[in-house]
């Protein structure tokens, strides 16, 4: 731990945790992520989610820093493709929401061809 003082409070000091120590706390290293996970396929898209640490270490998230949730790993349903596919809806749902476009649920089972 590192001691630092309180900016504005002269004389009060408080405990700061490293970031590395807070993302290693959230994170396996990659060797041991292998043992876990031996069938997951590591795609470029996939690799972007990995950290270095300050001794060139990489280590696997288990929690999205964005988000907060965990990552799903062992869901063999989620293959790179589905994921890639996933991730472009978000794309342009984000892209639409920016352009001022919203939908309704209603919208999206029409389009899905679930309307009643």
């Amino acid at each position: 731990m590192v001691s630092r003082e309180v900016e504005g409070e002269p004389g009060l000091e408080r405990e700061v945790t490293p970031m590395t120590e807070i993302r290693r706390r959230k994170s396996i290293t990659v060797d041991e992520f292998n043992r876990r996970y031996p069938e997951y396929e590591w795609t470029e898209g996939r690799k972007g989610i990995l950290l270095r640490d300050d001794h060139g270490g990489l280590w696997v998230p288990l929690v999205d820093p964005l988000h907060g949730l965990y990552y799903e790993f062992d869901d063999p349903e989620l293959t790179p493709e589905i994921e890639e596919a996933l991730l472009e809806l978000a794309r342009e749902a984000r892209e639409g929401i920016k352009a001022g476009r919203y939908y309704t649920l209603d919208d999206l089972d029409a389009e899905d061809g679930i309307a009643e």
